[in-house]
């Protein structure tokens, strides 16, 4: 777990349990993937999938998909999806 700063289109906000895992987290908590695909997201460090509440907040009325986050100490780093959260599958 870490609690990066995070920078978009000027607005700086601050984090709290943000959680770094590859691709296997998706098969093992079944989390569905509302915008974006698994396939054209790599397990890579400058590409991310976030939950629907960070692209709510960092990208309110726009599409997320292709848009950059820049992480404080990784540089900026590229949405390719968003899953939905539910309490069954919170991290």
């Amino acid at each position: 777990m870490h609690d990066p700063v995070i920078k978009t289109d000027g607005k700086k906000l601050g984090e709290t349990k943000v959680y770094y895992a590859d691709a296997g987290v998706f098969q093992l908590f079944e989390l569905g993937i509302s915008q974006g695909s698994l396939e054209t997201w790599s397990d890579n460090a400058h590409q991310v999938i976030i939950s629907q509440s960070m692209a709510d907040k960092y990208f309110p009325q726009k599409n997320p998909i292709g848009n950059y986050l820049e992480f404080e100490g990784l540089g900026e780093i590229q949405v390719k999806g968003v899953f939905r959260e539910s309490k069954e599958t919170a991290i």
